[in-house]
Formats: structure tokens, C-alpha cells, sequence
């Protein structure tokens, strides 16, 4: 039998896992789409938001 507190933790960390993979799904969907358009993000959770702000510069340089 686990504790309350137990159950709690395990709560917590269920969540964040499916946060972290939720992320995750984003950032991969975002770099498919963008590559479609010929712009290349490099993979992992710490590339996309270095190139965002790059990428909605050039919005209004040929992106839809």
C-alpha cells in the first residue's frame, strides 16, 4: 500500500512525463511543417526556441 504522499509524487511525475511528451510532439510537429518550407530546425527541445524568433522575422519573407 503506498501512502497518500506516495500517490501524491507519482501524480506529479505522470503528469510531467506527459507534458514532456506532449512538448515534444509539438517541437516535432513544428520542425515537419517548417520543413516543408525549406526551413530546417535542428532537433532537440533547445533549438527550437533559439530559432523562433529567427523565423518570425522572415514571416514576412516568403512564409504563408
Amino acid at each position: 500500500m503506498k501512502t497518500v504522499s506516495q500517490q501524491a509524487v507519482l501524480t506529479l511525475h505522470r503528469i510531467r512525463r506527459g507534458l514532456v511528451k506532449v512538448r515534444a510532439t509539438l517541437i516535432n510537429r513544428l520542425r515537419g511543417l517548417l520543413c516543408e518550407f525549406g526551413i530546417i530546425i535542428g532537433k532537440g527541445r533547445y533549438a527550437a526556441p533559439k530559432a523562433i524568433p529567427q523565423i518570425l522575422e522572415g514571416v514576412d519573407k516568403g512564409l504563408p
